[in-house]
């Protein structure tokens, strides 16, 4: 699991979603290293899948209430991992490939956060959201 001092933001709310969504992740990569059933790993993608994606609107909205000037370029990074989640999903895979697709996306939450989170951290800051 990616630290969560990496994943703090100093926004609660987005730092406590930052932190379940990298526990997740970390559920499926012990399920799949650990040559899960199939039914257990997709059970808990699953889970990711949808908790992403409120965590996605979740943002998105706290993005809009304050009129974030880069609502839209975050927003498409947002979409395209959800449909990279969406892919893999939908693809029947081998443990080996599972845990590589597992830790693209631990990496990709850990400098999506480290990035363009922390530049909305920062707006929300300058304006007292």
């Amino acid at each position: 699991m990616v630290a969560s001092s990496t994943l703090k933001l100093q926004v609660p709310a987005v730092d406590q979603q930052h932190w379940l969504l990298s526990d997740c992740i970390s559920s499926i990569e012990k399920a799949v290293s650990n040559e899960g059933r199939s039914s257990a790993v997709n059970s808990a993608l699953n889970r990711l899948a949808d908790f992403f994606r409120m965590h996605c609107e979740d943002e998105e909205r706290l993005m809009r209430i304050h009129n974030y000037p880069e609502l839209k370029e975050h927003a498409e990074e947002h979409r395209e991992l959800l449909s990279y989640v969406a892919k893999l999903k939908s693809t029947a895979f081998s443990s080996e490939d599972s845990l590589s697709m597992m830790v693209f996306i631990q990496n990709w939450l850990h400098e999506h956060t480290r990035t363009s989170d922390r530049r909305f951290a920062a707006y929300l800051s300058e304006v007292g959201g």
